[in-house]
């Protein structure tokens, strides 16, 4: 559930000097990477859903592997930032930033697979 409110929160932010003028814009997962975005929407659907479907299938490891793949997608995003480029002349600068919606998604993905492999240890229901 944690991951679904991230994913609407701010990941990225831009402070842009522009000849004394400041233009400030944020980006949510949404926004800058629609397609990770949608990938983590599944993470955390099959997360949900995941440790209640019955029989032989194993939730657990499901929601384990989910969260490694949703961890690996967080941290790619984390390290190389989407954000559209800019032209700046001398004097203009601009400072990007990741913003807490990101790391709130870090947290979220690895708490999955934490606890798949916390459910996992315990054995099978």
């Amino acid at each position: 559930m944690l991951l679904l409110v991230a994913l609407f929160l701010p990941w990225y932010s831009r402070d842009t000097d522009i000849a004394g003028a400041v233009i400030s814009q944020t980006w949510t997962a949404w926004q800058a990477t629609p397609v990770i975005a949608t990938l983590l929407f599944g993470v955390a659907v099959g997360a949900i859903v995941a440790p209640s479907v019955p029989g032989a299938f194993r939730g657990d490891r499901l929601a384990t592997l989910l969260g490694i793949f949703g961890l690996l997608l967080v941290l790619f995003r984390a390290i190389d930032m989407p954000l559209p480029d800019i032209d700046l002349v001398q004097g203009d600068h601009a400072d990007s930033n990741r913003g807490f919606g990101l790391y709130l998604a870090l947290l979220a993905t690895a708490g999955i697979a934490y606890g798949g492999q916390r459910a996992a240890r315990a054995g099978p229901r």
